[in-house]
C-alpha cells in the first residue's frame, strides 16, 4: 500500500474516532424517573443495542442507556463484556415500567473459552411481557428511587419510538 493510501486510511480512522467521541460527549435523551432527571445515551439500532454499555467501567449517577426497539416484544438482556453491575427497567409502549431487575457483571471470556461457551454461561435477564424500551442505570438506582412496576417514566415515547431502527 502506498503512502497516500495509508494517510487516507489514517484520516478516516481519526474522523471516525472524533465523531464517536463527539457523539458520546452529549446525552442523547433526557428522561424523568421517580421525579429525578437522567441523561441517557440512546441505543436506536441493532449495532448500538447489541453494544449497549459493554466495556464501561462506571455509569454516572444520573446516566445510563435508553434502548429503543422498533416494536414491543418480550426482551432478554445479558451482561456480555460488561464490567459493572446495573439495574434494568423494561417499559411498555407508553413508558410504564413492567420489570425492574438487577444485573450483575460476569467474568469476561476466559483464556481457552470459546465465544459460544462464554455466551452460553451468561445469565439472561428477561422482561415480564412485551417491552418497547429498556433503561440501564447505575446499580442500586432503582432501589434508591423506590422504582416499581407500574411507575411511568417521563419521556416522549412517540418521538423516541419513531427513531428506532
Amino acid at each position: 500500500m502506498n503512502q497516500r493510501h495509508r494517510y487516507a486510511r489514517f484520516l478516516v480512522a481519526c474522523l471516525l474516532l472524533i465523531g464517536t467521541a463527539a457523539a458520546r460527549a452529549a446525552p442523547d435523551a433526557e428522561v424523568v424517573i421517580a421525579n429525578e432527571r437522567f441523561e441517557l445515551e440512546l441505543a436506536l439500532d441493532p449495532v448500538a443495542r447489541n453494544r449497549g454499555l459493554m466495556y464501561r467501567d462506571h455509569i454516572d449517577t444520573n446516566g445510563g442507556m435508553l434502548f429503543v426497539f422498533p416494536g414491543s416484544h418480550p426482551r432478554r438482556f445479558w451482561m456480555a463484556n460488561c464490567l459493572v453491575d446495573m439495574d434494568i427497567l423494561f417499559l411498555d409502549d407508553e413508558g410504564t415500567i413492567t420489570t425492574v431487575l438487577e444485573m450483575f457483571a460476569e467474568p469476561l471470556q476466559r483464556d481457552g473459552e470459546t465465544p459460544a461457551a462464554y455466551y452460553a454461561r451468561l445469565p439472561r435477564y428477561p422482561s415480564e411481557g412485551p417491552a418497547r424500551f429498556a433503561i440501564e442505570l447505575k446499580h442500586g438506582t432503582a432501589a434508591r428511587l423506590g422504582v416499581k412496576v407500574g411507575d411511568r417514566v417521563g419521556m416522549d415515547v412517540s418521538a423516541l419510538a419513531a427513531l428506532a431502527q
